[in-house]
């Protein structure tokens, strides 16, 4: 948990800020896998942070606060009565709109190497070099 913490926050996937006026904060959990080695032995243990995005209220738009994670310590002062979230400024797995983000990053990135897009079916791409033709679906 620790290292996905750390590597959240790393990111500046959220920031920490008082729960506004009117909002709704979502819930989180963890998912724990036993990651194996081919001869059935334990590789390591991994820890993943999910959004609870079936309580998301807006639309895939919205700003969303999430309630602090289990085992995240605040550090700062801040009034006792004030209800911490976290402010999300990236997506994690389990929200609405993560698929939608991931897939925007992916087709800018691919742009951005020269690939077109095809008019016909998004998920299309086409990159013709003098020597080659490479095709990404």
């Amino acid at each position: 948990m620790t290292v996905e913490l750390r590597a959240l926050e790393d990111n500046g996937t959220w920031s920490i800020v008082p729960l506004p006026p009117n909002s709704h904060a979502i819930g989180s959990k963890w998912v724990y896998k036993v990651k194996m080695n081919a001869n059935g032995s334990v590789e390591r243990y991994k820890a993943r942070l999910v959004a609870k995005g079936c309580n998301q209220r807006e639309d895939l738009e919205e700003t969303v606060h999430m309630q602090l994670p289990q085992g995240f310590s605040v550090k700062g002062e801040y009034p006792i009565d004030t209800q911490l979230v976290c402010k999300l400024h990236k997506s994690l797995y389990g929200l609405k709109q993560a698929s939608r983000q991931w897939n925007s990053k992916f087709t800018t990135s691919l742009l951005q190497y020269g690939f077109k897009q095809s008019l016909l079916d998004y998920s299309l791409f086409t990159l013709n070099t003098s020597s080659a033709e490479f095709v990404a679906l």
